[in-house]
């Protein structure tokens, strides 16, 4: 499907919103398949609500760029104005986590709003590299080829390129867990193990993802690819993430609570890791790394007890 004049609004005030809207706007000018291109702030949905909701309606496509916890509040004030003719794509990087339940963004997209054809977006591409034209590339994961194919035709840059996946439960569950170990890979920076430890994490943290993957119905090759293995290598070098951020602070011995207030931006990390140790449990799935890390964020180990439970060999090799 070859889209002509699409008009596409980003829903999102943060940094990762602004950069997805700066790579569309600087297509704009070059690319016939985009048509226009504005970024609606969620705020403004209260403040400033009839010309929010009349931009959303004209949109073709939605991106939406917010926090996790945000999400279903922002779709069900939204969602009036959506309608089943629009594609949205979310870069959200985390799961909604509530009382008892979890959810997929897209599903989430699907209980609030009329939008069908959702797609989701992962893999290495950091805001600053949007921001700055380095080489970067995200998979955007739909059931829906022609989502795939608009994706790949708004959001193609010279230094930006964009696959494509039917496996949205991967790349939605990819991006997600690779929040959880960005907070080791901060840890690691901060205790100075050297590239051998990272390349561990590395290796047996995509293995786990992976894993855990599989058993909540994504396809294996997602985690091995750029939505898995690419964004995790990226997010254990930790340019520019909050949750490698807090490894780092938590390296240096702050407490937890103290870290994640200095900090002051969204952090996936550790309800991630919290709830993956649990979805392990509930699959019957190992979860050798991610389980050592909840005992060091819940005290029940030091992080010297942690880092032996980690790098002790018990595990089968990856």
């Amino acid at each position: 499907m070859m889209s002509a004049g699409l008009a596409i609004a980003v829903l999102g005030s943060g940094r990762w919103a602004r950069a997805l809207a700066g790579v569309l706007q600087h297509n704009e000018g070059t690319n016939p398949h985009i048509g226009s291109v504005w970024l609606v702030r969620p705020r403004g949905l209260g403040t400033e609500q009839g010309l929010a909701l009349e931009r959303l309606a004209q949109a073709d496509m939605i991106v939406l760029a917010v926090p996790a916890p945000a999400v279903r509040a922002i779709l069900r004030e939204a969602g009036v104005a959506m309608h089943g003719g629009q594609v949205l794509l979310h870069a959200v990087g985390s799961l909604e986590l509530g009382q008892g339940h979890r959810r997929r963004i897209a599903e989430v997209v699907r209980e609030e709003t009329p939008v069908r054809r959702v797609g989701a977006l992962a893999g290495p591409a950091l805001a600053q590299d949007l921001e700055e034209g380095r080489p970067a590339a995200l998979v955007c994961g739909s059931r829906f080829d022609d989502v795939g194919e608009m994706a790949v035709e708004v959001l193609s840059a010279p230094s930006l390129r964009v696959y494509t996946t039917r496996d949205i439960v991967g790349v939605e569950l990819a991006r997600a867990l690779v929040a959880a170990f960005a907070v080791a890979g901060g840890a690691a920076r901060a205790l100075e193990l050297g590239p051998a430890a990272r390349a561990i994490l590395l290796a047996r943290g995509v293995a786990e993802m992976a894993r855990l993957g599989v058993a909540l119905g994504g396809d294996e090759r997602t985690f091995f690819g750029l939505a898995g293995l690419g964004e995790l290598a990226v997010a254990i070098e930790g340019r520019g993430s909050a949750d490698f951020e807090l490894g780092v602070a938590l390296g240096k011995g702050i407490p937890l609570a103290e870290a994640e207030r200095s900090i002051g931006r969204t952090l996936d990390g550790p309800t991630m890791i919290r709830e993956a140790v649990a979805l392990g449990r509930e699959r019957g799935v190992r979860t050798t790394l991610l389980t050592a890390m909840d005992r060091w964020l819940s005290g029940q180990r030091s992080m010297a007890e942690a880092l032996s439970d980690l790098f002790a060999g018990q595990d089968h090799a990856e």
